[in-house]
């Protein structure tokens, strides 16, 4: 999943919090997600919004928005079972720079499960 990468936060200059036990910010807090399906043949579907080409930047103010990483989670799971067109899927924010990616396992990324993982 994506999640706040404490090296990654180190490394940027970002302090520690206080208190050991305490859980660190997560960066998406607040922040309005969206979803970018990858196909084999390389075009993008936003959700919600438009097919774009491979190079194209992805428009802002368009698209289904989530809360969560965890709500875009369920959604691809629960939208792209049986898809096997679709072997990645981008997380996206308002800018349109990409959060974290989701890759189907399998043979040639045709499973049903998704791993998640942060843009480094």
């Amino acid at each position: 999943m994506c999640r706040y990468d404490r090296d990654a936060a180190a490394s940027a200059g970002v302090q520690e919090p206080i208190a050991a036990s305490a859980a660190p910010p997560d960066p998406l807090e607040g922040v309005m997600l969206r979803v970018l399906y990858v196909s084999i043949r390389g075009d993008r579907s936003l959700v919600g919004g438009p097919t774009l080409a491979a190079d194209a930047d992805v428009p802002a103010d368009v698209g289904t928005r989530f809360g969560t990483v965890e709500d875009i989670e369920r959604y691809v799971a629960r939208e792209l079972r049986g898809l096997s067109v679709y072997w990645q899927v981008q997380v996206v924010d308002d800018a349109g720079e990409v959060v974290c990616r989701g890759f189907r396992s399998g043979y040639n990324g045709t499973g049903e499960h998704w791993t998640w993982r942060p843009e480094s």
